[in-house]
């Protein structure tokens, strides 16, 4: 099957296949591709030699193997790509209880309570990585710790007991699982009288994989 070529913007989609068959018996595969049309010629942007596999049983003791070209139709739908999100440490949205906040850093203090707090933001569900960048020079962990919620706090999607700088200055975290929309993802940094932190940005990003 080979349908009319379509002109679409730039950006990502999602295309779906429906179609209706009256098959003989028998096992089967579907497959798939789909090209861009170029100056060059068509380019390949994705091949599918088996999607699925699927039988059709009748009240028959004729067995039946082959392939069957079928007529379908085919819709062409844009798809959200969630963005990266980056807030600088002078951004607002990022809030404080303890530290001081220039335009360079938010730096810790000698006192007790959240160095951050924030940004509050709406994502849909995914998989995202959050990056906390902070300057490796005297950084002391010193018993803080760091948690990401939602729902007001009330729902716990990663929690560190400790954090540890990795070698590009950034707090070491695992991937959050958002299994439904969040209204307002909040991500926390607690520290005490000996912690040595300066935050650079927070830095969230989709994570595919």
């Amino acid at each position: 099957m080979r349908l009319p070529a379509q002109r679409l913007q730039r950006g990502a989609y999602r295309v779906s296949h429906h179609l209706i068959a009256d098959l003989p018996a028998g096992k089967y595969t579907a497959g798939f591709a789909f090209a861009e049309l170029t100056a060059a010629g068509p380019r390949e942007l994705a091949w599918h030699d088996v999607l699925c596999e699927f039988e059709v049983h009748y009240n028959t003791s004729q067995p039946f193997a082959g392939y069957a070209y079928l007529p379908a139709q085919m819709s062409v739908s844009p798809l959200y790509t969630p963005k990266n999100h980056l807030f600088k440490s002078h951004d607002p949205r990022l809030q404080h209880q303890v530290g001081v906040r220039s335009d360079a850093y938010l730096s810790s203090n000698g006192e007790a309570g959240f160095l951050m707090y924030g940004p509050y933001l709406a994502l849909p569900a995914g998989r995202y990585q959050l990056r906390i960048h902070c300057e490796c020079q005297n950084f002391i962990a010193a018993g803080a710790r760091l948690d990401v919620v939602m729902a007001s706090g009330a729902i716990e999607l990663m929690a560190c007991d400790q954090i540890d700088l990795d070698s590009a200055g950034c707090i070491v975290m695992p991937p959050i699982t958002l299994d439904q929309p969040c209204n307002d993802l909040e991500v926390r940094i607690w520290v005490n009288e000996q912690t040595q932190l300066q935050i650079i940005q927070l830095e969230i990003t989709p994570n595919y994989f």
